[in-house]
């Protein structure tokens, strides 16, 4: 793994991971783009990524979202966050590393930024892995008034107990990652629900089109164990665009890639080696 310190035109600094296969591969490696979900930070993200580069030859990029744990900016970098947003702000990050089409995994709002780059960029994704966007309003405009304090100890409870199930030793998977990770979490927690919920659900529902659905393929999932009531316009924007939500492939709620790594990897590379077989055209 190699980390990075990467200035953008849009003042952002982004920390950047980067993982690349053994150098002994005879062939070229897919680039996968993972992107974090409203917590913003990559860490979360590591173990796949080794897992995907190790043992199926990617080369992984992911980052910590701009405003969160060691990406930093101006104010406007997180104010009222849409999908349009984070999409200019990824594509930026992508033009100066170098990167050009690549496949994409996200959760949640990173699911989101998918969505934005299939709209803003579609000749540079090569397909998107999306679980369990969020179209619905949260109820979160109450918190948004509260102390910091509150915010943070409202979150700490959310994501444990509503995004990580019991199953799969998933909470003490959670409480794994580590007091820095965890520390890092309680900024992070207070700009995401001051700067996400709200603008990025309604500007969702606008990219979840059939024209901007069907521009590259699109894999989506929601978890065995989620609510339907809650995640269900993941069915009613997927159907409309002829696509298919795969609910019984992971077993889990909302945080595949920290409760069932080693079987969201093989979903990953099975949805990769799919498109790879299609031989699909990176141009329009």
């Amino acid at each position: 793994m190699e980390t990075k310190q990467i200035e953008t035109p849009d003042s952002l600094s982004w920390y950047v991971e980067q993982f690349s296969p053994s150098k002994d591969s005879s062939k070229a490696a897919e680039h996968l783009v993972l992107i974090p979900s409203g917590e913003g930070d990559c860490y979360n993200l590591r173990k796949i990524a080794t897992m995907l580069s190790n043992h199926f030859g990617y080369s992984v990029t992911t980052f910590d979202m701009p405003g969160f744990s060691r990406t930093t900016g101006p104010p406007e970098a997180v104010e009222e966050v849409t999908p349009r947003l984070l999409a200019k702000q990824v594509a930026a990050l992508l033009d100066v590393l170098g990167i050009g089409t690549v496949s994409i995994w996200g959760s949640s709002s990173g699911g989101s930024t998918a969505l934005g780059l299939l709209a803003l960029c579609p000749e540079r994704v090569r397909c998107a892995i999306i679980h369990e966007v969020p179209f619905d309003i949260p109820p979160f405009k109450e918190w948004q008034q509260q102390p910091d304090e509150t915010i943070i100890a409202n979150c700490q409870q959310m994501f444990k107990y509503g995004f990580i199930e019991e199953a799969n030793s998933g909470r003490e998977k959670w409480d794994a990652l580590g007091e820095d990770y965890h520390k890092r979490l309680e900024k992070n927690y207070v700009t995401w629900i001051k700067n996400y919920p709200g603008h990025l659900e309604v500007a969702g529902q606008e990219y979840a089109t059939p024209e901007i659905l069907t521009r590259r393929p699109v894999f989506w999932t929601v978890g065995a164990l989620s609510s339907k009531e809650i995640w269900g316009r993941n069915w009613e924007f997927a159907e409309k665009a002829g696509l298919k939500v795969n609910a019984e492939v992971l077993e889990c709620l909302h945080f595949p890639h920290v409760t069932i790594p080693e079987k969201l990897v093989d979903w990953i590379r099975d949805c990769i080696e799919e498109v790879k077989d299609q031989r699909v055209s990176t141009t329009l």
